[in-house]
């Protein structure tokens, strides 16, 4: 899907020496991981704003500014969740027990309902990988 965005946004093909080629090999294999997460929001960052991808996709309704705004604002809070996490942590999501989250929380300057939020939305991405790579498009 990125790929997809890729070429909408910047016009072409989407180039693989940024490394999408691997991690397209790593979705295949089915170990989608909070580091892949993590790489998938640091690149719908470095695309541009989100108003402006929401027009690349086919069927996207039109953002209004409050959306745009908290959705920037997840953004940001779920780099600096996932910045305090161990290596284990990132590629172990399951391991994440309620003292762990207390002490990721606490490191990242914010609540365990955010840790969780993040957590919701990764398990949520993690579904939507799931699907495209049963219908083939991942």
């Amino acid at each position: 899907m990125f790929n997809y965005l890729k070429d909408k946004l910047f016009g072409g093909k989407a180039d693989q020496k940024d490394g999408s080629g691997k991690k397209y090999v790593k979705k295949q294999s089915g170990g989608f991981t909070l580091d892949d997460f993590a790489k998938q929001l640091a690149m719908s960052a470095n695309m541009g704003s989100m108003q402006h991808m929401a027009k690349k996709v086919p069927g996207m309704p039109k953002l209004t500014p409050a959306q745009i705004k908290q959705g920037q604002a997840e953004l940001a809070l779920f780099n600096k969740i996932l910045k305090v996490m161990t290596v284990q942590q990132r590629q172990e999501s399951h391991l994440l027990d309620a003292s762990a989250k207390a002490r990721i929380a606490k490191s990242a300057g914010v609540s365990t309902k955010e840790v969780d939020l993040l957590l919701q939305r990764f398990e949520q991405s993690k579904r939507f990988v799931k699907l495209f790579k049963r219908f083939g498009k991942f």
